[in-house]
């Protein structure tokens, strides 16, 4: 089966990580009752596990929480991510 956009795209950050560069992947929590960010196990474990990997290798998470107001969309804080298993 191929990969996923988001899988190809998880790999690719390994491999910059891997040749030296910095790798970053940033997530945005448009809800604004966000209180932490983590993968969706019960939707695609798969890419989960993949990103937790990732992680452990040396590619970088964020998460932040927005705002959107028509026609802005602004930051609004970072949130903690959450990796362990449910």
């Amino acid at each position: 089966m191929p990969l996923r956009n988001g899988a190809k795209k998880l790999i690719e950050l390994m491999q910059v990580v891997q040749a030296g560069g910095r790798g970053v992947i940033f997530f945005v929590v448009q809800r604004e009752d966000a209180g932490s960010f983590g993968p969706a196990d019960s939707i695609d474990p798969d890419y989960g596990n993949l990103l937790r990997h990732a992680v452990q290798h040396g590619v970088e998470a964020y998460a932040y929480q927005v705002h959107i107001r028509p026609p802005d969309i602004t930051l609004n804080r970072r949130l903690p991510i959450y990796f362990g298993k449910p």
